[in-house]
């Protein structure tokens, strides 16, 4: 083994995992992986179901085996602290902080971080930021943290979420924002380390239509569409583009450009961050 060792802990339930199986799609955990190893030649992965009651570390792994640790997204909101697996996740969080491995991740992962922390998550007051995040632009903090080298000031992401942190942990800071949420990226101490993350989802391409089709009730519920129709097109269209990024006419129709359609463009968090990871040993 020549790269970090990363534990990669899924946010997501078992019964929504399964269903993402049956609908053809990835999960998360297996998502982040491929993203990682993308980024980083030599990087090895281990995943833990965090919300899960029987999800133990792999079999002879402690935590300070890992050189860092990455969470994914999940259906399930930070907010709902009454939930039994809410709470497992947030106290396993903590635990993984002061262990003193460094963390990253996407959406769910930067609001449950935070909450760990000393933060404050909420429901975002503007409602669901979904698609194509618009005009995300880097603080000046932004600009000088190593995490977005090659990023420029402002650029476009893929989201999707209802949840926002609302107020960062003692000594956090912002690293970039946009008029949906003041804060779509931050750096903050956790723990004996630090933890920086991102409210977006680097981590899609292709998934991002179908993580759409997987939302279609609460988005004509919510007034984004009419119909399931409409929503389906969008994700083929998605889809297509995603197997074909020349095509100018499926760009124009989506409004996706090369932030998202390029991966060395769209992972370029990820693989700053995985890069900077130093080997315990």
């Amino acid at each position: 083994m020549n790269g970090p060792r990363i534990l990669i802990i899924d946010g997501y339930p078992k019964r929504v995992r399964e269903k993402l199986v049956e609908d053809g799609a990835t999960v998360a955990a297996q998502l982040y992986q491929n993203t990682l190893q993308t980024c980083r030649s030599g990087v090895v992965c281990e995943t833990v179901y965090a919300a899960d009651q029987d999800s133990p570390l792999p079999a002879g792994t402690a935590l300070g085996d890992f050189d860092g640790a990455v969470w994914t997204g999940s259906v399930v909101s930070v907010t709902e602290t009454q939930n039994a697996s809410v709470q497992q996740q947030i106290e396993f969080t903590k635990t993984v902080f002061e262990a003193g491995v460094p963390g990253f991740g996407s959406c769910f992962a930067i609001q449950i971080a935070s909450v760990a922390s000393g933060g404050k998550v909420s429901r975002n007051p503007k409602g669901r930021e979904f698609g194509v995040g618009r005009e995300l632009a880097l603080t000046e903090a932004g600009l000088r943290h190593s995490v977005f080298d090659g990023r420029a000031p402002v650029f476009e992401a893929s989201m999707i979420h209802e949840d926002i942190v609302n107020a960062l942990p003692p000594g956090g800071v912002v690293l970039a924002k946009n008029d949906m949420a003041p804060i779509q990226a931050a750096t903050f101490p956790a723990g004996r380390t630090i933890f920086t993350g991102v409210q977006y989802h680097p981590e899609f391409h292709a998934a991002l239509g179908a993580i759409l089709w997987r939302q279609r009730k609460a988005l004509v519920s919510e007034g984004f569409y009419t119909n399931f129709d409409s929503i389906r097109a969008l994700a083929d269209d998605m889809r297509a583009l995603h197997v074909d990024p020349t095509r100018q006419d499926l760009r124009d129709k989506t409004g996706i450009g090369d932030d998202i359609l390029d991966d060395t463009i769209r992972l370029n968090e990820v693989r700053n961050w995985v890069n900077g990871l130093i080997r315990r040993a």
